[in-house]
C-alpha cells in the first residue's frame, strides 16, 4: 500500500527515484510513483462518478438488447456476459457450426459505421462487446442500433431456435461456463477438457489482476 502523501512528497525527486534502483530488471508497473498516482486518480474517478453502478446498469441494458437481437436473427447463438464484459456467438443457422466468416463480416461492417467491437473465442466466432465503464445508456442504445442495422442488411433468416435447438433457451445474465465449454462467450464445445480449463484459467487470471 502506498500513501498518497508519499506520492506527493516524492513527486519532485525524480533524479533520486531514478537512481535508487540498481537491479538490472524491474517490472515497469512497480516502484513508480507516477503510475501509483495515475492509479489513485483512476480509482477516485471511478468512485466519484459511480462507474461501478453505471457498469451494472448499462451492462444489463446491453445484455438484454443483445438477447433481443438473438430472438430476431438466427445467426446469433448464445449471448453471455456480466457487467460490461459481454459477448455473443455467431453460428450457421442450419448447421449450428461456428460462423467465422460471418463474424469477420459483421466485425468489419460495424467498424465502418464507427462501432468498435472485438472478436474472440477459441473458434473465432464470438463478437465481444466490452465498452469502457464511462459508456452511457444513449451510447449503448446507438451501439445496439448499429448492430441491428448490420445484421438486418445481411438479410438473415429469422430465429426460430437457439443453438441448443430449444426455443428461447439462453444462459442467464452473469452465468459462468462449465467444464468442457469455452468461458469466453461461446457455446461451442472446446476441442478438449484441457483446452476448456486453459481458457477458464486465462479468464480467471485476467479478472483477478
Amino acid at each position: 500500500m502506498v500513501r498518497r502523501g508519499w506520492i506527493r512528497d516524492t513527486a519532485g525527486r525524480v533524479d533520486d527515484l531514478m537512481n535508487c534502483l540498481t537491479a538490472n530488471s524491474i517490472s515497469t508497473s512497480r516502484g513508480n510513483p507516477i503510475a501509483m498516482a495515475t492509479g489513485n486518480a483512476v480509482l477516485d474517478f471511478i468512485d466519484s462518478h459511480e462507474l461501478q453502478a453505471n457498469a451494472v446498469e448499462v451492462g444489463r441494458f446491453l445484455f438484454d438488447g443483445q438477447r433481443g437481437l438473438a430472438t430476431r436473427y438466427s445467426l446469433i447463438g448464445e449471448v453471455r456476459g456480466t457487467g460490461l464484459i459481454l459477448g455473443f456467438e455467431l453460428i450457421e443457422p442450419k448447421t449450428k457450426v461456428p460462423a467465422v466468416a460471418a463474424t469477420n463480416a459483421v466485425l468489419a461492417q460495424c467498424r465502418e459505421r464507427g462501432l468498435l467491437i472485438g472478436k474472440g473465442g477459441l473458434l473465432g466466432n464470438v463478437l465481444r462487446v466490452t465498452p469502457p465503464m464511462t459508456v452511457t445508456l444513449d451510447e449503448a442504445r446507438q451501439a445496439l442500433g448499429m448492430l441491428d442495422d448490420v445484421l438486418a442488411k445481411r438479410i438473415l433468416p429469422r430465429a426460430g431456435m437457439t443453438r441448443a435447438g430449444l426455443p428461447g433457451r439462453q444462459a442467464p445474465y452473469g452465468a459462468v461456463r462449465g467444464s468442457g465449454q469455452m468461458a469466453t462467450g461461446c457455446t461451442h464445445k472446446c476441442r478438449s477438457a484441457s483446452a476448456a480449463k486453459s481458457a477458464f484459467m486465462r479468464l480467471l487470471a485476467a479478472s483477478t489482476r
